[in-house]
């Protein structure tokens, strides 16, 4: 599998993740540990999964 493909792979299986994480529990109150509702917890784990994709097509771009 080319490092791309991976790449893609990882963004998508994040982004699934937090997909499922919004379709099993709708708003809530703030998360007991946090303080963080789940709308922000979804928004704040899609980002994540964007800065990593991100990050990991700048490192493969530094490979070319």
């Amino acid at each position: 599998m080319s490092r791309s493909q991976q790449i893609n792979d990882s963004a998508a299986e994040a982004m699934r993740r937090a997909d499922d994480a919004a379709a099993e529990s709708p708003r809530e109150g703030p998360h007991p540990e946090s303080g963080a509702t789940q709308q922000q917890q979804q928004e704040e784990a899609a980002a994540e999964a964007m800065r990593r994709a991100d990050v990991a097509y700048t490192m493969d771009d530094d490979d070319m």
